[in-house]
């Protein structure tokens, strides 16, 4: 992660891809608040919203409906209650920059496509603007390869609520972990299955949650 400063970005490098997150709103999704005291009991036991996907696809998470704050001229607005770089338009379409592309939908959850252009010159000029990295940093390793970039970006799956997203590089491919067991294993969530698929088990926010449909069906938390 490449700090951008106080009021800046940050560009993050993933192996599969890179994307940008503004540091105020990282900062502000990384308070913890604790109202309702020590006597809290654990974790809930509602299910998140999951979503199961089989292409490449990254979670842009809001907390809640947009708010927006006007950036730039022209009436161009920051989306200021997600840690990605999130704009909306004057025509009220929402662009994202991911990976130093900027992908834009007519709606908040809909498909985003490769913008044609860049937002004005001004409104990114407010987001910000990457500094050289420190003269030791410019250089890998010897034995690290960067991160090659995506043929294709990917897709966006934008939710206003706590999600959980799964997403697998093509159908979902299983293999034999434990005894009766197998796993999904082109994805970075954790997904078992004890009886060939009948069942799914999703670990998610160190709970475990159950489903009877891996790609379409309701989760229900595991007693």
């Amino acid at each position: 992660i490449r700090d951008i400063g106080v009021t800046g970005v940050q560009t993050c490098a993933l192996p599969i891809l890179a994307f940008t997150l503004d540091r105020a709103s990282v900062a502000e999704h990384l308070q913890i608040q604790n109202a309702r005291g020590s006597s809290t009991p654990g974790l809930g036991t509602s299910a998140p919203n999951v979503v199961v996907t089989d292409v490449p696809t990254l979670l842009v998470q809001l907390t809640g409906e947009p708010v927006l704050v006007l950036i730039g001229s022209g009436g161009w607005n920051v989306v200021r209650n997600t840690p990605f770089v999130m704009l909306q338009a004057p025509d009220r379409s929402f662009w994202v920059r991911v990976g130093g592309q900027w992908l834009t939908s007519p709606k908040l959850r809909g498909d985003y496509l490769p913008a044609r252009s860049a937002p004005p010159a001004d409104v990114t000029a407010a987001l910000g603007t990457m500094p050289a990295p420190p003269i030791d940093a410019t250089t890998n390793p010897p034995s690290v390869t960067p991160p090659a970039a995506p043929s294709t970006p990917p897709a966006l799956c934008v939710r206003t609520v706590p999600t959980v997203l799964v997403s697998t590089n093509g159908a979902p491919a299983t293999s034999v972990v434990a005894p009766g067991v197998t796993a999904i294993t082109n994805t970075t969530a954790t997904v078992l299955s004890p009886d060939g698929g009948m069942t799914w088990f999703l670990y998610a926010s160190g709970r475990w949650f159950r489903s009877g449909d891996l790609m379409n069906g309701s989760w229900s938390y595991v007693e």
